[in-house]
């Protein structure tokens, strides 16, 4: 009955320390990103700067997709009018993530008014499985 015993509080401590392990895994897969919000100039001419610089932009992202977690265009509370971009890359490197920014043509003809970068930890949601803790 004791060599039971023994067996089942090592298969348990086994299950624990497989478990301790796991999490630090886990922990280890939280990904760090550069987010830049960039907002729109308010002027007549960025729909149409927008509208004939699309295709360049869209291609440049195209080329450094596998850096990019997430990119889109930001709208307007009612959906109808594109008001700015928000872009994630995955990278530590905030001089690396700038220059794949500057190397956007919507960045080169001047669309945007203002730009902000964020240091963003994926900790949780669908992007990371579920959560990292």
């Amino acid at each position: 009955m004791l060599a039971v015993a023994r067996s089942q509080l090592g298969n348990a401590l086994m299950r624990v320390t497989d478990w301790l392990r796991m999490m630090e895994l886990t922990k280890m897969v939280r990904e760090n990103l550069w987010v830049v919000k960039c907002t729109d100039r308010e002027d007549d001419d960025v729909p149409q700067l927008r509208e004939e610089y699309m295709a360049g932009h869209l291609s440049h992202l195209e080329a450094i997709v596998d850096h990019i977690a997430m990119a889109g265009p930001l709208k307007d509370p009612s959906g109808s009018r594109i008001v700015g971009s928000l872009l994630a890359y995955r990278t530590d490197d905030l001089e690396q993530a700038k220059a794949w920014l500057d190397g956007d043509p919507y960045a080169r003809c001047g669309i945007w008014a203002d730009i902000e970068w964020s240091r963003l930890v994926l900790a949780a949601g669908s992007l990371v499985g579920g959560v990292t803790w």
